[in-house]
């Protein structure tokens, strides 16, 4: 059986929606995927796919500013969220749940549970590309600021 793995890091400067926001947060990153039924969900990481996101967030530090931390982890832990992360939700100030893919194309009006982000730089003035082959989906698991 393949080891399979999530990746830990600080996550700072990025857009969602309207707004810009710039951290730092603890987040923890999965592969974005579709299940069976259409609904995106985070799974695992292989080991390459794990080596080729370690490397792009080791070499771009204005968005992931310190070392990350790999874990293993069972195959059934996905990361999953419901329409109601969906819904416009006035008391957010940030998504608890950020997607960051190679062509974001979602629009939102308010901020979400989960929304679609771009990586921005450290006056939040500039998009940084997000160049990877994969789409990824993380979970802001630092104290949240609602």
């Amino acid at each position: 059986m393949q080891s399979i793995y999530t990746l830990q890091t600080l996550f700072t400067h990025f857009k969602f929606g309207s707004r810009s926001i710039s951290g730092p947060f603890t987040v923890m990153w999965y592969l974005l995927d579709v299940d069976e039924q259409g609904d995106e969900i985070g799974i695992p990481f292989t080991k390459e796919q794990l080596d080729v996101f370690q490397a792009y967030t080791l070499n771009n530090t204005v968005n992931f500013p310190a070392d990350n931390k790999q874990y293993k982890i069972d195959e059934e832990n996905v990361l999953e969220w419901s329409e109601y992360h969906e819904i416009p939700d006035p008391e957010l100030r940030r998504p608890q749940i950020v997607l960051l893919k190679k062509r974001p194309m979602q629009v939102y009006e308010g901020v979400q549970g989960a929304m679609e982000i771009t990586l921005a730089n450290e006056t939040l003035s500039m998009r940084i590309p997000y160049t990877l082959p994969f789409d990824v989906v993380g979970e802001i698991l630092s104290k949240s600021d609602r």
